[in-house]
């Protein structure tokens, strides 16, 4: 099934490659809504470059796409400007902007302008360099070359043969080699110490010699005898799709992205109470420009009419916690009448990265409430960049917590299933989510929930509750202050979303509650999931089946080596089985692999 794009996130692939699908004729794309059904090739350039022997790739830092084209022994390389930020325009390039006199393997740009380069290439150790490179003569920076280790059993036969991206969020990934293809994820590639590691996640069905960031997820592109295709990898559930027709009848020789990204977090800081049903109640608005292009308008939103009433919300107060990114709040807002944050007009950066964010605090003082009734309340954030037919926008509801909630699966967007989560506060209590962090998910009939209290604060209890509405809680089970697990396999009939919190009881009047966790009734048909996950000794799998037969479950590590593998027998329908080998596991990420189904596993 083909993605759809994000809200938070969307991207446009920029490919160098062909007219069409088997020519050789240069022309360069820029393709809008890439993985939907109705792709737009907004613009297109011929710029010279040749078709053969060229690598692509946008430079975050100046907003330029560097082409370098390697006819032998040498390089050019060409910095094209196409006017992101308003309507696109085709550069005219009548020279190179630099020159080497030798061939590169990569180019690739982090979202601080470093260019990466790999060199020195040894399929029979399986080893290879990783360096930055200056820009202007493309020597590499001292300091900065890693020794990349690829697994024994997965060595690529080449890395000039594929392309390599980074994403916003500074994750690696890369195709290498041919017959077949395979698809990596370079770790610990930054830093001054130790090496970096090239763990396997599939091989290629087909060659594939382009790679980019599109719409949350990896989008994999080459040619054959058979035509033109791209896969996609979901960075979330570790699944290579199946092969699509690359868009419009093109082809890609190489390939790169811009990315239009936001996010936005929102904590509940406490509360002082009034009197019986007055409080004064503070949050703290986490915005990062998520992408590797600026945001044009960007502006922040919070409503507090809609969660407590106009009339009941007075004193209203913002100030910056922090401001590196030089922006002007609104001097109008009270949260009712004008809900805008920020004063209009204003650039969100992407570059340096040590300016592309801002934290806000509110203040409000609020009357009429009422005792045991959550109050959601939700920021939004937007932008924008482009004009015409180039024109992209992007909004983010915030998620509950502080920034490292901004994106919870790490695959570089922030509106993913459980990461749009309304902040609670509830009357008398003060309930920060760092304290208590509750995740699960939901197996067959079951729903799977664990929590960890990050305090050393003394604990009575705890009370598992769930909702249907996200607002009206009941509690389902009570649990010892040592447990950090339950199984919920009493699930309401109805269809739909159910709610989960933790309550923490510490003694009379002093209370705390988890984040509210999501868990969609359905999501989970057909496909294989583990839970919990992360898990402390054990975990279960979940695993669909159409018919009778067996399958092999094989984990490996981040090196790409082995670590269990068993054969299970299934049965048609759901099959649960508990993996009691992770036990004997190490801290840290591992890939299961079941038939051709990946899934991101992490013990704690």
């Amino acid at each position: 099934m083909i993605a759809h794009a994000q809200t938070s996130s969307k991207s446009l692939l920029i490919n160098h490659g062909g007219t069409s699908c088997g020519s050789t004729t240069p022309q360069q794309h820029f393709f809008a809504g890439t993985l939907t059904a109705t792709p737009s090739l907004i613009a297109t350039c011929d710029l010279g470059i040749p078709y053969y022997s060229v690598l692509a790739s946008y430079n975050p830092a100046d907003h330029k796409i560097y082409y370098a084209y390697m006819p032998g022994n040498n390089t050019s390389i060409y910095a094209a400007d196409y006017n992101f930020g308003g309507s696109m325009s085709c550069p005219s390039l009548s020279a190179p902007t630099y020159q080497y006199n030798y061939a590169l393997n990569q180019l690739c740009f982090d979202n601080n302008g470093n260019n990466y380069i790999f060199f020195n290439f040894d399929q029979a150790a399986g080893t290879a360099r990783l360096a930055q490179a200056d820009l202007a003569t493309g020597n590499e920076i001292p300091g900065t070359e890693k020794l990349v280790r690829f697994p024994a059993n997965n060595i690529p036969n080449s890395v000039l043969f594929g392309d390599i991206v980074i994403l916003p969020n500074g994750r690696m990934f890369a195709t290498f080699g041919n017959g077949p293809s395979k698809l990596f994820e370079l770790t610990a590639y930054t830093g001054t110490s130790g090496e970096a590691t090239a763990v396997f996640l599939a091989n290629l069905p087909r060659q594939c010699f382009s790679i980019g960031f599109v719409d949350g997820n990896l989008t994999i592109a080459g040619s054959d005898g058979g035509g033109c295709y791209y896969y996609i990898w979901d960075i979330n559930s570790a699944a290579l799709s199946a092969a699509f027709p690359f868009p419009l009848g093109k082809n890609s020789s190489d390939m790169s992205n811009l990315t239009l990204a936001v996010g936005c977090t929102k904590e509940l800081l406490g509360s002082t109470t009034i009197n019986t049903n007055t409080a004064i109640v503070y949050y703290q608005i986490t915005v990062k420009n998520k992408g590797n292009i600026f945001l044009n308008n960007i502006q922040a939103t919070d409503n507090l009419a809609n969660v407590f009433h106009g009339a009941n919300v007075s004193n209203v107060a913002i100030s910056f916690a922090s401001n590196p990114a030089g922006l002007q709040l609104n001097p109008n807002y009270n949260g009712v009448t004008d809900v805008n944050l920020l004063a209009p007009g204003q650039m969100l950066n992407n570059y340096p990265s040590s300016i592309d964010s801002f934290v806000i605090n509110l203040r409000a003082t609020v009357t009429n409430l009422q005792t045991n009734h959550v109050y959601l309340n939700s920021s939004t954030v937007s932008g924008n960049i482009g004009a015409g037919s180039n024109y992209l926008a992007v909004t983010d509801s915030s998620n509950n917590g502080n920034n490292s909630r901004m994106d919870v699966d790490g695959n570089g967007v922030s509106d993913d299933a459980g990461e749009n989560m309304p902040t609670p506060f509830v009357f008398g209590y003060v309930l920060p989510l760092s304290t208590l962090d509750l995740k699960g998910n939901r197996s067959g009939g079951e729903v799977g929930l664990n929590w960890k209290l990050l305090t050393d604060r003394t604990v009575v209890n705890y009370e598992v509750q769930r909702s249907l509405d996200q607002r009206s809680f009941q509690t389902i089970s009570t649990a010892a202050a040592t447990q950090n697990h339950f199984t919920d396999a009493d699930l309401p009939q109805a269809q739909g979303t159910w709610y989960y919190r933790i309550r923490v009881n510490m003694g009379v009047g002093h209370e705390l509650y988890s984040n509210i966790l999501a868990i969609t009734a359905g999501s989970e048909a057909g496909t294989v999931k583990a839970y919990p996950n992360p898990f402390g000794s054990v975990f279960s799998l979940v695993i669909p089946a159409a018919a009778q037969g067996q399958e092999t479950v094989t984990i490996r590590d981040i090196t790409g080596r082995v670590v269990v593998s068993k054969t299970l027998r299934l049965q048609k329908g759901d099959n649960y089985f508990t993996i009691g080998e992770a036990q004997g596991l190490q801290r840290g990420a591992y890939v299961a692999q079941i038939g051709t189904t990946y899934v991101k596993l992490v013990k704690e």
